[in-house]
This record gives C-alpha cells, structure tokens and sequence, in this order.
C-alpha cells in the first residue's frame, strides 16, 4: 500500500494529505505514516471512527456523513481513496462534470490522486 503512495507524492513537497476512508486499517497506517513524514494529514471517516483518528494525530477530521471534502476551501497536495469508492470518471447524465470538476479543486494544482484497493482507475486528467 505505501509504496503506491510514494511513488506519486514523493515528487510533490507533500504538506497536506487528505486521506478518504482513514478509519479502517489501511488509513490509519496511512495517516500515521503521512504525520511521521511531516504531512498535515485530513481524515474522512465514518462518525464511529471520529475520535480515534484524533487520537492518532489527524489535523484535521472529517465525518463524510456530514460533511463532503470537496465542498471545502482547502486543497490538498495528496488526495488517497483507500477505498477506490469514489467516482473519477465522468458518469453519463447531468452533473457528471461537477464530480470530477470538485476532485480537481480539492487538490492543489501539482497536488496527486492516489488509490488503494479495487476500483475505477484515476484518469490522467487527474494524476
């Protein structure tokens, strides 16, 4: 899993890492890894999860449930869906383009999508 990370954002002067699906095993190695590497490091979460990503160090902490990251100012030089869940492709019907649209604003312009696990495949549009 990591090594995937890395070899897309050791490029950057990596600062900020959003992490979607921190809670589960893989993001909360993740973020661990991400604040020992000196990141400021976005949690999105479930509600369950909420506090014990505080307790490992995340900055910043977000309920999906509640709250969608791409709605937010902030941009992210590493945007990393454990997942893979979220949609990067462009859905056929209306809105499609304010999906892929919100990804791009929430990265910073030399920022970088990454994936774990099963899903669809990030365009190059995005990388």
């Amino acid at each position: 899993m990591w090594p995937g990370y890395e070899l897309h954002a050791d490029t950057l002067d990596c600062q900020s890492v959003l992490i979607y699906g921190a809670g589960g095993g893989v993001g909360t190695f993740a973020g661990q890894i991400a604040k020992w590497l000196g990141a400021r490091v976005t949690a999105v979460t479930s509600t369950k999860n909420v506090d014990l990503m505080r307790s490992i160090g995340a900055d910043h902490v977000l309920d999906y449930t509640r709250e969608d990251f791409t709605r937010r100012e902030e941009r992210y030089d590493v945007l990393f869906d454990i997942g893979a869940n979220r949609s990067y492709r462009l859905p056929a019907g209306p809105g499609s383009q304010r999906e892929t649209g919100a990804l791009r604003r929430a990265r910073r312009a030399r920022g970088r999508a990454v994936e774990a696990g099963q899903g669809a495949e990030v365009p190059d549009a995005l990388r």
